[in-house]
Protein backbone atom coordinates (compact mmCIF):
# COMPACT_ATOMS: atom_id res chain seq x y z
CA UNK A 1 0.00 0.00 0.00
CA UNK A 2 2.86 2.40 0.68
CA UNK A 3 4.08 1.87 -2.87
CA UNK A 4 0.63 2.74 -4.23
CA UNK A 5 0.34 5.89 -2.10
CA UNK A 6 3.80 6.95 -3.31
CA UNK A 7 2.89 6.17 -6.93
CA UNK A 8 -0.23 8.34 -6.60
CA UNK A 9 1.81 11.23 -5.22
CA UNK A 10 0.30 10.93 -1.75
CA UNK A 11 3.51 10.23 0.18
CA UNK A 12 3.13 13.42 2.26
CA UNK A 13 -0.64 12.99 2.77
CA UNK A 14 -0.99 9.38 3.90
CA UNK A 15 0.38 7.95 7.14
CA UNK A 16 0.75 4.19 7.51
CA UNK A 17 0.72 3.61 11.26
CA UNK A 18 1.47 0.50 13.25
CA UNK A 19 -0.85 -0.73 15.99
CA UNK A 20 -1.68 2.03 18.47
CA UNK A 21 -2.93 2.05 22.04
CA UNK A 22 -3.90 5.74 21.90
CA UNK A 23 -6.62 5.50 19.28
CA UNK A 24 -8.50 8.46 20.79
CA UNK A 25 -5.51 10.66 19.96
CA UNK A 26 -5.67 9.48 16.37
CA UNK A 27 -9.40 10.17 16.10
CA UNK A 28 -8.99 13.59 17.70
CA UNK A 29 -6.49 14.53 15.00
CA UNK A 30 -9.01 13.89 12.21
CA UNK A 31 -11.50 16.25 10.57
CA UNK A 32 -13.74 13.49 9.17
CA UNK A 33 -13.94 9.71 9.50
CA UNK A 34 -15.19 7.57 6.65
CA UNK A 35 -16.59 4.06 6.64
CA UNK A 36 -17.13 3.05 3.03
CA UNK A 37 -18.10 -0.59 3.31
CA UNK A 38 -19.74 -2.09 0.25
CA UNK A 39 -21.71 -4.81 1.99
CA UNK A 40 -23.63 -5.18 5.22
CA UNK A 41 -21.95 -5.36 8.58
CA UNK A 42 -23.10 -5.10 12.17
CA UNK A 43 -22.41 -2.20 14.49
CA UNK A 44 -19.39 -0.33 13.15
CA UNK A 45 -16.96 0.30 16.01
CA UNK A 46 -15.08 2.77 13.83
CA UNK A 47 -18.15 4.98 13.54
CA UNK A 48 -19.00 4.72 17.24
CA UNK A 49 -15.43 5.43 18.33
CA UNK A 50 -15.02 8.39 15.97
CA UNK A 51 -18.35 9.87 17.00
CA UNK A 52 -17.50 9.39 20.69
CA UNK A 53 -14.37 11.47 20.02
CA UNK A 54 -16.50 14.19 18.40
CA UNK A 55 -15.52 13.49 14.80
CA UNK A 56 -18.27 13.73 12.17
CA UNK A 57 -18.58 10.73 9.88
CA UNK A 58 -19.39 9.83 6.31
CA UNK A 59 -20.67 6.28 5.98
CA UNK A 60 -22.14 4.11 3.29
CA UNK A 61 -25.67 2.90 3.89
CA UNK A 62 -24.84 -0.68 4.83
CA UNK A 63 -25.44 -2.60 8.02
CA UNK A 64 -26.18 -0.36 11.01
CA UNK A 65 -24.43 2.74 9.64
CA UNK A 66 -27.59 4.82 9.11
CA UNK A 67 -28.82 3.99 12.63
CA UNK A 68 -25.45 4.79 14.20
CA UNK A 69 -24.80 8.08 12.39
CA UNK A 70 -28.37 9.35 12.51
CA UNK A 71 -28.44 13.06 11.66
CA UNK A 72 -24.92 13.73 12.97
CA UNK A 73 -23.06 12.98 9.72
CA UNK A 74 -23.72 11.88 6.18
CA UNK A 75 -24.87 8.47 4.97
CA UNK A 76 -24.44 7.75 1.27
CA UNK A 77 -25.17 4.93 -1.12
CA UNK A 78 -22.51 2.22 -1.24
CA UNK A 79 -20.14 1.67 -4.16
CA UNK A 80 -20.38 5.29 -5.33
CA UNK A 81 -17.09 7.18 -5.40
CA UNK A 82 -18.99 10.23 -6.63
CA UNK A 83 -21.29 10.21 -3.59
CA UNK A 84 -18.30 9.74 -1.31
CA UNK A 85 -16.41 12.67 -2.81
CA UNK A 86 -19.54 14.83 -2.65
CA UNK A 87 -20.07 14.02 1.04
CA UNK A 88 -16.44 14.85 1.84
CA UNK A 89 -16.78 18.16 0.00
CA UNK A 90 -19.99 18.95 1.89
CA UNK A 91 -18.43 18.35 5.31
CA UNK A 92 -15.21 20.16 4.45
CA UNK A 93 -17.18 23.15 3.12
CA UNK A 94 -18.78 23.54 6.56
CA UNK A 95 -15.56 24.85 8.01
CA UNK A 96 -13.96 23.83 11.30
CA UNK A 97 -16.46 25.46 13.69
CA UNK A 98 -19.56 23.98 12.07
CA UNK A 99 -17.87 20.58 11.75
CA UNK A 100 -16.96 20.77 15.45
CA UNK A 101 -20.63 21.42 16.31
CA UNK A 102 -21.64 18.42 14.20
CA UNK A 103 -18.98 16.36 15.98
CA UNK A 104 -20.38 17.39 19.37
CA UNK A 105 -23.82 16.24 18.24
CA UNK A 106 -22.26 12.95 17.13
CA UNK A 107 -20.65 12.53 20.56
CA UNK A 108 -23.98 13.29 22.23
CA UNK A 109 -25.69 10.67 20.06
CA UNK A 110 -23.17 8.01 21.10
CA UNK A 111 -23.57 8.88 24.77
CA UNK A 112 -27.37 8.92 24.53
CA UNK A 113 -27.91 5.88 22.33
CA UNK A 114 -24.90 3.60 22.65
CA UNK A 115 -23.42 4.02 26.12
CA UNK A 116 -22.78 1.07 28.45
CA UNK A 117 -25.60 2.30 30.70
CA UNK A 118 -27.97 2.32 27.72
CA UNK A 119 -26.83 -1.17 26.73
CA UNK A 120 -27.53 -2.46 30.26
CA UNK A 121 -30.93 -0.75 30.31
CA UNK A 122 -31.95 -2.22 26.93
CA UNK A 123 -30.65 -5.68 27.87
CA UNK A 124 -32.62 -5.63 31.11
CA UNK A 125 -35.73 -4.53 29.25
CA UNK A 126 -35.33 -7.35 26.71
CA UNK A 127 -34.72 -9.97 29.40
CA UNK A 128 -37.78 -8.89 31.39
CA UNK A 129 -39.98 -9.59 28.38
CA UNK A 130 -38.83 -13.21 28.51
CA UNK A 131 -39.97 -13.82 32.10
Amino acid sequence: MTALSNQLGLRDRVLWLNARDDVESVYNALDIVTSCSSYGEGFSNVLGEAMACGVPCVATDVGDARWIVGDTGLVIKPRSPEALASAWKELLAMGPEERARLGLRARGRVLQCFSVDRLIEETNRALKTLF
